[in-house]
């Protein structure tokens, strides 16, 4: 390290000053002055001070000569060569950011990515950030958030439409197994969706002309009552995509009073979650498969009895309801519909697997062309009471008496019992999604791939010219697995025509009224012509399903879906339009109300 010192002038020679800063010689305004003349030499050695001022300090002289340099070369020792800040700035906004997220790290050029805007994400992630800071928003605004987690906890805080509650649910004879159920009050629920301001003008309280319930119940209640059909739905879904085995058991309400329109648009929240059912197994050890059977069937009407309960008060005496108007309605809330796939069907109606859930057809006579007696819950109840005394201690003659009537010998109490004025047999509802394209319309196409080569098949298909609306399967269909619903629905409109000249005439007339009555029954309004246009074609199938059975395809049509049909009309008449309780709706708000949730939470449940 060097030093460099500079020598101080002398103070030769200086002149006196005056009290007023100024030499004595000095003169008055309107005089000459006469200054002595002095040699260079000597205006050298002088050092001149400021007239005026506080500061007295000597002046340095700064000629290089007369510098002295003090250096300590033990100090300020160097080391190498380091980046400077300059380019290291010019490495890390050029070279950008590696694929693994570390920024202006020296990887391979085929690995790096350009980031500009490193440490942030984007332009705009810069820009919003820079606004942020610059502008100060939360100070100006008064704003009682600073961060995102402040915000959540506000958000948090507001008022739910129906807080959640939770409760466990144990086995008397196995006190260490628990399961789980999330839920909500469901009249609470009820107030939320009539009281919503945006639905006021639209929600529906009196019916005129369909709906054969609705006008049967309203004439059972008290003059004045507003009925409010409950319309409950049910589907264990998988939350991880690829691995993990991740479910869960999601419950969905919504009423009849609110227009179809706007329960199928999810940001209409017209639909509410309610419950989440437990996914947790039965523990099977030590029990028979019959018996882990049964608990698993008592552990679901358990948890939607506690779900349903409160309806069973109000169906009878009625609530008290501010609707979104302001106007305040007596509301009797009365279980209407039930929408599931078959097996939570059979579940739900306590009906024997492979029967019909909403008549007494034996599974043996599932092909006639004509439904059996219907089912009741009267008639159900009644057949579980009887098995009860006949076997009230033994569980296998529980079991087989109930099964003599095509009841599930599983549940003893099930979670409709005490609703009155629900029918649970009449609130099984057609199915378009998974009975007629999952079902019907699967079988159908198994059927074609028998009768002629796939080969032929695939390639009418593929050589098919495009046209509006319908889908372009330009490769083999015959290879597809794990189909889809739309995808389906793409092959139902062009089947038809690419089997003329491949199978014989019964064939035809049997898949044709087949796909009729499939798109007959999406109608999103019935009157009695369509309805006519739906029996003569399922008359049509019936008239020649038979040929399938003499060539051998199938043995029998002993196929609940293919059943189900029967009931479609019926259910139509009673309930309304099968858009209104089609199982597709829930498995859209399976997106909204329970993945995204799940894939944006911190634990991943």
């Amino acid at each position: 390290m060097t030093w460099t010192c500079l020598k101080p002038t002398s103070c030769q020679g200086s002149p006196a000053q005056g009290s007023n800063g100024l030499p004595h010689n000095s003169l008055s305004s309107g005089e000459e002055s006469k200054e002595p003349e002095e040699d260079a030499e000597d205006m050298e050695q002088l050092a001149f001070f400021p007239g005026a001022g506080p500061s007295q300090a000597v002046t340095l002289d700064n000629d290089e000569d007369n510098r002295v340099m003090i250096v300590n070369k033990d100090a300020a020792r160097e080391y190498g060569e380091g980046e400077t800040m300059q380019e290291a700035w010019r490495k890390h906004f050029t070279c950008g950011r590696s694929k693994d997220g570390v920024g202006g790290s020296e990887v391979p050029d085929d690995k790096v990515e350009p980031h500009l805007w490193d440490p942030f994400e984007s332009e705009m992630d810069w820009e919003v950030g820079s606004w942020c800071i610059k502008e100060g928003f939360q100070q100006r605004l008064g704003l009682l958030y600073h961060n995102m987690p402040s915000l959540l906890q506000k958000v948090d805080s507001m008022l739910d439409r129906a807080p959640w509650m939770e409760q466990w649910i144990m086995f008397k004879d196995r006190p260490g197994e628990k399961h789980l159920v999330q839920y909500r009050d469901i009249i609470m629920a009820i107030k939320a969706l009539l009281g919503n301001l945006v639905h006021a003008g639209k929600i529906v309280y009196r019916l005129s002309r369909t709906s054969k319930w609705w006008h049967a119940v309203q004439s059972i209640l008290p003059k004045g009552a507003t009925v409010a059909p409950i319309i409950i739905s049910t589907d264990k879904t998988q939350l991880t995509r690829f691995s993990g085995n991740r479910l869960v058991y999601p419950v969905y309400m919504m009423l009849g009073n609110i227009p179809k329109a706007l329960q199928r648009k999810p940001s209409e929240h017209a639909c509410m979650l309610i419950s989440y059912l437990s996914v947790d197994k039965v523990d099977g050890t030590g029990i028979t498969d019959k018996k882990q059977c049964a608990l698993v069937q008592q552990l679901f009407h358990t948890s939607v009895k506690m779900i349903l309960e409160p309806l069973e008060k109000a169906g009878k005496e009625g609530v008290d309801v501010t609707c979104g108007d302001g106007k305040v309605h007596k509301v009797f809330p009365i279980l209407a519909v039930y929408v599931a796939d078959y097996p939570e069907q059979t579940l739900v109606s306590c009906s024997k697997y492979g029967t019909c859930p909403i008549c007494q057809c034996p599974e043996t006579l599932l092909e006639e062309a004509e439904a059996q007696l219907p089912r009741t819950s009267i008639w159900t109840l009644d057949v579980l009471k009887k098995a009860c005394t006949k076997g009230p201690k033994d569980p296998m003659v529980f079991y087989n008496e109930c099964k003599e009537y095509n009841v599930s010998g599983y549940a003893v109490e099930p979670f409709w019992k005490g609703h009155t004025l629900t029918d649970i047999h009449s609130c099984i509802t057609p199915d378009i999604l998974h009975q007629l394209y999952q079902g019907v319309f699967k079988h159908v196409l198994e059927w074609c791939g028998d009768l002629m080569d796939e080969e032929e098949l695939d390639r009418r298909i593929r050589t098919l010219p495009p046209a509006l609306s319908t889908r372009h399967f330009k490769n083999r269909i015959s290879s597809l697995s794990q189909v889809s619903g739309s995808e389906r629905k793409d092959m139902a409109r062009i089947l038809l025509g690419c089997l003329v000249g491949c199978i014989p005439n019964d064939f035809m007339l049997t898949f044709r009224a087949i796909l009729d009555f499939i798109y007959l029954a999406q109608y999103p309004a019935h009157d009695n012509t369509t309805l006519k246009y739906m029996m003569d074609a399922l008359k049509l199938f019936h008239k020649h399903k038979d040929i399938l059975k003499e060539l051998g395809i199938r043995e029998h049509m002993n196929i609940p879906k293919f059943h189900s049909l029967l009931h479609y009309i019926d259910s139509i008449k009673n309930l309304g339009t099968t858009d209104n309780y089609n199982t597709e709706m829930f498995e859209r708000l399976h997106i909204d109300c329970v993945k995204k949730a799940w894939r944006t939470s911190v634990l991943k449940w």
